[in-house]
């Protein structure tokens, strides 16, 4: 577990912490807008600009 100083209220569990496989799948990409030029999406999962979504 890591606590940032300046938030010592949030407590942060990195995910190679875990030893067993994660059940979650992503379901959209967001921040697409800020995604740099090479960074190419090739799926078909939803994009959104921000953490929104696009309505």
């Amino acid at each position: 577990m890591n606590i940032k100083f300046t938030t010592p209220d949030l407590n942060r569990v990195r995910f190679g912490s875990f030893e067993s496989d994660i059940m979650e799948h992503p379901t959209a990409h967001i921040f697409v807008g800020s995604k740099t030029i090479g960074d190419n999406i090739t799926d078909d999962f939803p994009q959104n600009e921000s953490n929104k979504p696009n309505s």
